[in-house]
């Protein structure tokens, strides 16, 4: 089916990104950028790499860009926690609303990060796509309205997210893949309402 491929290239995207966002990009990824294997929604990400002289080059400075943006604990860094951007410390109530919001959405919480990290929010989204490629029509459909539901009342907090990583000075790899998600999020919830209609249909 048509809908299933879409949904299912949502789900890769999804997951890709969520990779990003947890941890440093895999060496995988990295070795595919640098040799310009164009990847799917990520095209032009090799251009970043064109300064560098080999991918351990290439890795080394993203991996220090990873660590400046999000963990180094001596810099001024981007929080990744939606509870940042709703004046709140992670594992206090943004992070328990969101943990419910799993839950009632059918999925048991089990990362290590608080589930309010970015990371975690758009694994959730790749797991649901996932579902809903397992389902039969109702239950496709109800699975679109939770993503739909989800991304309307939870993610709203990622434009002001990816705007802190594209005005850091220590961001390039990054600024790349915040615009994306930008871009992405904002097609998702007019994707997300065709893909309804279209299944709705008999």
């Amino acid at each position: 089916m048509e809908i299933d491929k879409i949904i299912e290239g949502r789900r890769a995207i999804y997951a890709l990104f969520a990779t990003l966002f947890l941890d440093p990009p895999p060496r995988n990824l990295l070795e595919d950028v640098f040799n310009g294997v164009e990847i799917p929604f990520f095209e032009n990400l090799n251009i970043l790499s064109k300064k560098f002289k080999d991918v351990d080059e290439f890795e080394d400075s993203v991996k220090d860009e990873f660590s400046s943006l999000f963990v180094n604990p001596f810099a001024e860094t981007v929080s990744p926690y939606q509870s940042s951007y709703e004046g709140e410390n992670p594992y206090g109530k943004t992070t328990l609303r969101i943990v419910e919001k799993y839950s009632n959405m059918g999925y048991e919480f089990r990362y290590n990060e608080p589930a309010d990290h970015i990371g975690v929010e758009l694994f959730f989204l790749a797991e649901s796509c996932k579902n809903a490629l397992a389902s039969d029509k109702t239950e496709k459909i109800e699975e679109l309205r939770k993503q739909k539901q989800f991304i309307e009342e939870e993610l709203n907090w990622v434009t002001s997210f990816c705007d802190e990583i594209e005005k850091n000075d220590n961001s390039y790899f990054y600024r790349a893949i915040s615009k994306k998600l930008k871009e992405f999020l904002r097609n998702e919830r007019i994707l997300i309402n065709e893909l309804i209609v279209s299944a709705l249909k008999p």
